[in-house]
């Protein structure tokens, strides 16, 4: 698998890399690996050896593979990544706040939306699956739904939906009775 195909597809988006670039990323990433006896892909090593931290500004959304059946569309939003900056969005921090509601070999990347996540799988025979984890749910591994087979298929699959600029557009008139002493009331008012 070739960085370069997450590269190419990344640079469509605007990102926000917040990392500070040291050549340290891939050998944190290994004392991780080893202190949890992960397998961790590589093409998710070398992502976050080169973008770490890093917030997507565009309004960038994954399909999923298996779908909720709560889940009214048929995608998820991925808002940012986690690195290894020793701050609140810290991969290490994520994987230990997650440890007791995800699978063991379940690590979170990213942020989805309103606290569900994107996570890697990091055990030897599923190594680089990746998950969406929603986070309402509390049933272990049935809680995760599968985005793709591999961090590099994933990133090829980020999609932008365009903000409609109409805020009405998807709006309907409604019809509402009102009792007439309201009415009344309502009018006095004026």
């Amino acid at each position: 698998m070739s960085f370069k195909r997450i590269k190419d597809k990344l640079d469509q988006y605007t990102i926000d890399i917040r990392s500070t670039k040291t050549n340290n990323s891939l050998n944190e990433m290994k004392k991780i690996e080893e202190e949890n006896a992960y397998h961790i892909s590589p093409d998710y090593k070398s992502f976050i050896n080169e973008y770490g931290e890093c917030w997507i500004e565009d309004n960038v959304y994954t399909y999923l593979k298996e779908k909720p059946l709560w889940l009214v569309g048929e995608s998820v939003p991925v808002e940012l990544f986690y690195g290894l900056e020793q701050n609140d969005y810290d991969i290490r921090e994520a994987i230990k706040t997650y440890k007791e509601q995800l699978p063991e070999q379940i690590i979170p990347i990213a942020d989805a939306d309103g606290g569900d996540l994107i996570c890697l799988d990091v055990s030897e025979i599923n190594q680089g699956k990746i998950y969406f984890w929603d986070h309402e749910l509390r049933d272990g591994e049935q809680d995760l739904f599968l985005i793709a087979d591999t961090f590099t298929e994933f990133i090829e699959g980020l999609f932008v939906v365009e903000e409609d600029g109409d805020e009405d557009s998807d709006t309907e008139d409604i019809d509402i009775q009102l009792s007439d002493d309201l009415l009344k009331m309502l009018k006095e008012r004026e």
